[in-house]
């Protein structure tokens, strides 16, 4: 197990895993997470104003 596992590293760790990993990290990786899905919705609206100008979806 890594010691700081990253977002991708914790997709395919099984639960059991998680489960020890220390509060702080679990905190750290909510906050990743958090952040990772407010950049993926600013590009998605960045996406959607691109098709919009191009008369798109």
């Amino acid at each position: 197990m890594t010691a700081r596992p990253a977002l991708d590293d914790i997709r395919h760790m099984p639960v059991s895993d998680l489960i020890v990993l220390p509060a702080e990290q679990l905190a750290r990786l909510r906050r990743e997470a958090r952040m990772a899905c407010e950049t993926a919705a600013r590009l998605e609206r960045w996406l959607d104003g691109v098709a919009r100008i191009q008369g798109g979806a």
